[in-house]
């Protein structure tokens, strides 16, 4: 159960890091880079990604 856990998070968290990837490319991130820095929505989705993918990694690789 633990590993469908760790399955889910695995590709929960790649879903929010292509998210964050799709919007930093797109016409609205790139002009808000362009006039006001960084765009904290794209950086948010980064990092809940990152974090939800090495959960999940370590979830699914982990002997039980």
């Amino acid at each position: 159960m633990k590993k469908l856990i760790g399955l889910v998070l695995v590709v929960l968290g790649a879903g929010s890091l292509w998210w964050g990837y799709d919007m930093s490319h797109s016409v609205s991130g790139m002009l808000t880079d362009a006039v006001g820095g960084e765009n904290t929505q794209v950086m948010i989705r980064y990092g809940v990604g990152a974090v939800l993918f090495v959960v999940g990694f370590f979830m699914v690789m982990r002997k039980a």
